[in-house]
């Protein structure tokens, strides 16, 4: 499969899709579904990653503030400079280190007990995916967990949004209540196929469904 080139689209498309989580990140952090606070917490409540959390793509504080109960510390990451400001407003932790950078380029420099991310994996793109999981790596070494959440394929998401390939990269078309619209990553795994892809970077991952349309994800790193 051919996807989006370094030196083409993919660059412009993840600069779109950390453009909108800035811009969306008001009307993100007022959601509230009925379901989801509920799977926030008993899901975290399940996985108790404790000690130094690390929270990749943590956005407006949904999940920090419901690993906060479980960490030590957190160092949360996130592209949008507005998301953090709400994170920080609604979390309201000392223990919450607030880091505002790309995941695609930065870099840990240290170790953590855990690294969890919440529906962030579904917007790494397939041809970054590798690097990424590269990257969790030297987050956890060989002694530490990681954990995510995530829409899986059975999302109704195609029939929604319009779910297309952009050169090979799976994106959904979101707009915005001023009228304008932003293309971003969407890539929907199945759960037997993503435990497969990720042994072949040796994880020892379990994913599983859950609820109607959701995945988790836990594991060690294998190997090097």
């Amino acid at each position: 499969m051919a996807h989006l080139s370094e030196s083409s689209g993919l660059d412009e498309l993840l600069a779109e899709q950390v453009a909108y989580y800035e811009a969306d990140a008001r009307a993100y952090a007022a959601e509230n579904t009925s379901d989801r606070p509920e799977i926030r917490r008993r899901l975290i409540d399940e996985l108790r990653p404790h000690g130094d959390v690390l929270e990749l793509a943590c956005g407006t504080g949904h999940w920090t503030r419901e690993l906060i109960r479980h960490a030590e510390s957190i160092t949360a990451v996130d592209a949008s400079a507005t998301a953090l400001t709400i994170n920080r407003a609604r979390v309201r932790d000392d223990r919450v280190h607030y880091v505002a950078a790309d995941l695609f380029a930065w870099k840990p420099d240290r170790l953590y007990d855990h690294v969890f991310f919440g529906f962030w994996l579904s917007h790494v793109p397939p041809s970054r995916f590798d690097s990424f999981w590269k990257m969790v790596g030297g987050c956890v070494g060989l002694t530490g967990t990681v954990m995510f959440v995530d829409e899986d394929d059975r999302s109704t998401l195609d029939a929604v949004e319009g779910r297309f390939d952009r050169e090979g990269t799976p994106c959904v078309r979101r707009p915005l209540r001023d009228g304008s619209e932003y293309e971003i990553v969407k890539v929907l795994w199945n759960t037997e196929e993503l435990e497969d892809r990720l042994r072949d970077l040796g994880w020892e991952m379990n994913v599983r469904p859950i609820h109607d349309m959701f995945l988790v994800g836990s594991g060690r790193r294998t190997g090097y």
